[in-house]
């Protein structure tokens, strides 16, 4: 995973190609902890190159917008090329807990 800081409390976390619980999940969510103990308040995740995630990797993402929410932040998703990704995203509503856009860092 690529980390970038752009200031303002904002970082960009590329993700890999598949963030699942026999990889990928583990890793992302000491990613987002290391993250939110550094006083990041806005995370965003480049979904790039995103081509698989299961359950365990929608709980990363669940759980770490909820401890961001609480912490006055906010997790952002951004740039989904992936069809399968986009689809998984639509049916599940995903934009309704996570705000979903193109740029990275504003």
């Amino acid at each position: 995973m690529k980390v970038e800081d752009f200031g303002n409390s904002c970082v960009v976390v590329t993700l890999p190609k598949e963030v699942m619980i026999n990889g990928g999940a583990k890793e992302l969510r000491e990613m987002l902890s290391i993250l939110l103990e550094k006083d990041y308040r806005t995370i965003v995740l480049d979904c790039g190159d995103l081509a698989m995630l299961d359950a365990a990797g929608l709980n990363v993402l669940l759980v770490f917008q909820r401890k961001l929410q609480a912490a006055d932040g906010e997790l952002k998703i951004s740039n989904i090329t992936n069809k399968f990704i986009k689809y998984l995203f639509d049916k599940i509503q995903l934009h309704k807990v996570i705000t979903i856009e193109e740029t990275m860092c504003r």
